[in-house]
């Protein structure tokens, strides 16, 4: 089954491929993780380095931007998306991937000062969140936890 595909390209731009893993976690009040930098909200995740499994790059994205270390439960599911990062300005053609985590132990803080990692309840999630495609993923996460 391919990726359901979300955003359009603007003529005259070129957007090359941007695998990228993201985790949906929740608390025990229903809140989901996500992650401020610079005025803007995504799930925590973001791009594979080279050579690295969707999984290898959550992994190492959780430290990056919430100090915790996950435990990959399973795959939400895959979204592409046509979009400019509203911080570098760089267009991509994301190919994303979602899985549902646990989180391992405390957070140790994150390694990079510009991300805030934060729980919000999922109405603000869904209205805070830039990228589509994360939309897309907390209610699929959502109705999966209602199942």
């Amino acid at each position: 089954m391919a990726p359901i595909q979300f955003g359009k390209k603007q003529p005259g731009r070129d957007y090359p491929p941007r695998p990228g893993a993201y985790a949906l976690v929740f608390n025990a009040a229903g809140e989901i993780l996500a992650v401020e930098e610079g005025g803007y909200w995504w799930l925590p995740g973001g791009g594979l380095e080279a050579g690295e499994t969707y999984e290898q790059g959550l992994a190492r994205e959780m430290l990056e931007e919430t100090g915790y270390a996950v435990e990959i439960l399973r795959e939400i599911g895959r979204a592409n998306e046509f979009t400019q990062d509203p911080v570098n300005k760089k267009f991509h053609d994301k190919h994303c991937a979602f899985f549902a985590v646990r989180l391992v132990g405390a957070s140790k803080g994150p390694q990079l000062k510009e991300n805030h990692p934060q729980w919000l309840s999922v109405a603000d999630a869904l209205t805070k969140l830039y990228d589509e495609t994360h939309r897309w993923a907390v209610k699929r996460a959502v109705e999966r936890k209602a199942d």
